[in-house]
């Protein structure tokens, strides 16, 4: 648009009405807020524990690494 401003007849000027990046924006930020409130409940009230989420260590390598220690 800063461009065909240039050709514009003078005393015509150009005014964006609609600009959906803010809304787009604002919507991106809420859904990453909402993702992280739902990782947050998950962990607090069905897992409790952090660790509870992890899968756990195969039994070959609990074997090696007590070895190695």
């Amino acid at each position: 648009m800063a461009e065909l401003n240039k050709h514009f007849p003078d005393g015509l000027e150009y005014r964006i009405a609609y600009d959906p990046t803010t809304f787009v924006h604002d919507s991106i930020k809420a859904v990453i807020h909402t993702l992280l409130e739902a990782i947050v409940l998950v962990v607090i009230v069905f897992l409790q524990t952090w660790r509870a989420g992890h899968p756990p260590t195969p039994p070959d390598r609990r074997r090696r690494q007590s070895r190695a220690s």
